[in-house]
């Protein structure tokens, strides 16, 4: 597949980055070389906060019908100066003709004449194609209170998912109830190639709605201590096994026992400014946690850290624990829409919370939830006994479209997670809570494939048994 000469080069980050260290500046973290030329093509690259997303526009049109390199370099980091984990490059190359074709907006939500929209609704649009980040802004994308365009713009946060396509505008105060709204794209939003929004619709561009009574609450709000949590395990304890487990974001304990955190070490010297703190870790087991450890611990058993078992840590790890109980009596209280399946393997479920007072699988296939281009959005899976993810033989993963947030699903689940896909690799997305005494287990002992998880796993009666399993904290 060919490229248009016009095209916008791009490349989609997991997290967001320092965007001082995306520059074609000598010493360039990003170039771009034609095949058999050792002189980078010039033009402007840019970080888009909006999408994580780093963007490089040429000054003039590629050439036609030639390969290019684009290679973006260790050099660049995150916000908390990570660097990229190696050198990235891919290939690509140009066809004969600059591409004319108009991006268009596939969906929108609300849709257009919707009624009895949420006070604390987000505005999204979907494009039928990539759109260049740049673009994407509060001069583009506007909300107007009334049924037209006129006035001044609300005051909103502008996000984009490079993924999906899809933009939101998250007004900056609630929406009054009872009201119309106007939102609108304009053709100042243009896609990688340069071409300006197209208005063929449907839907409609501009498109108005009309607010009811009130917000429409989220299913859970985590609080503030364990919403920065990626692992945590009640009286029973974390462990790790393996080389390949990182935790982005804390992680902790209320079990006492130096063997109740075992094979993790902490990020202290740059989150913190302390001596890093290691809890038991042999070569063969060694989990990276980039937040802080809290735990009751006295004294942690490599002893190289300031003591834990503070009054600090102590209290943090036990409002941590405190946090989750509320948030899983809450999710497996609230009113479900409909009934969970056995087996959700190679199903597509939309938003809603589902009830299933049994046991739940995820075992023949993956399971897709499809947000239908709502940033609002949410999943609650509220489980009765156990949740099993993947065979022995194969992972399982959760997949997430047209705009479904790893911040917008839970699982509350009764007893346990007793395989998390035990054979190794897959991804698994959103909130694991679980409530029983027998605990969570990702992967198995001597899988080296690494098993990934956007969200939070968390044991409150139990313990989280990690194999080479890298969590993501999501935003939200």
């Amino acid at each position: 597949m060919t490229v248009p000469l016009n095209q916008v080069i791009s490349a989609d980050f997991s997290v967001a980055m320092n965007p001082s260290t995306i520059t074609a500046i000598t010493p360039a973290t990003f170039t771009l070389l034609a095949q058999g030329s050792s002189t980078p093509v010039s033009g402007l690259v840019a970080y888009a906060a909006v999408g994580n997303q780093l963007v490089f526009l040429p000054s003039a049109n590629l050439a036609a019908n030639t390969t290019y390199t684009a290679t973006i370099t260790t050099a660049a980091q995150s916000l908390t100066g990570t660097p990229l984990a190696s050198t990235y490059s891919w290939i690509f190359k140009t066809a004969a003709a600059v591409s004319t074709v108009a991006p268009e907006l596939v969906t929108t939500v609300p849709a257009n004449n919707a009624t009895n929209v949420a006070t604390n609704q987000a505005v999204s649009a979907t494009f039928s194609e990539a759109m260049n980040p740049l673009t994407l802004t509060n001069a583009t994308f506007q909300l107007y209170m009334g049924t037209g365009v006129s006035g001044t713009p609300l005051l909103a946060t502008i996000t984009y998912d490079p993924i999906n396509f899809i933009a939101t505008l998250t007004p900056t105060n609630p929406l009054t109830a009872n009201t119309y709204y106007t939102a609108t794209v304009t053709t100042g939003a243009t896609d990688l190639a340069g071409n300006p929004l197209g208005n063929t619709g449907p839907p409609p561009n501009p498109w108005t709605f009309q607010t009811g009574a009130a917000a429409v609450p989220p299913p859970i709000v985590l609080g503030p201590t364990i919403a920065a949590f990626g692992g945590f395990a009640g009286s029973a304890g974390m462990t790790n096994t393996g080389t390949l487990t990182v935790i982005h974001g804390d992680s902790g304990t209320t079990a006492t026992g130096f063997s109740s955190y075992t094979g993790f070490h902490d990020n202290a010297v740059l989150v913190a400014g302390l001596p890093q703190c290691v809890y038991t870790e042999t070569g063969a087991n060694i989990g990276l946690v980039t937040g802080l450890i809290y735990s009751p611990l006295v004294v942690p058993p490599a002893g190289v850290c300031p003591p834990e078992g503070t009054a600090s840590t102590i209290a943090t790890a036990n409002a941590a624990l405190a946090e989750a109980t509320t948030a899983y009596t809450t999710l497996q209280g609230l009113p479900s829409i409909g009934v969970l399946d056995a087996e959700l393997g190679n199903t597509t479920i939309p938003p809603g919370v589902y009830k299933n007072s049994s046991s739940v699988g995820i075992t023949t296939g993956p399971v897709t939830l499809d947000a239908q281009g709502d940033p609002n959005a949410y999943w609650v899976f509220q489980i009765g006994s156990t949740l099993t993810v993947g065979t022995a033989a194969t992972p399982a993963s959760v997949i997430l479209i047209n705009g479904a947030k790893a911040s917008n699903v839970f699982w509350a689940v009764g007893t346990n997670v007793p395989h998390l896909n035990q054979s190794g690799g897959g991804t698994f997305q959103g909130t694991l809570i679980a409530y029983g005494s027998a605990g969570i287990a990702v992967s198995t002992v001597g899988n080296a494939a690494i098993t990934t998880i956007n969200g939070r796993l968390i044991g409150l009666n139990a313990s989280v048994t990690l194999v080479n399993t890298v969590i993501n904290v999501p935003t939200p």
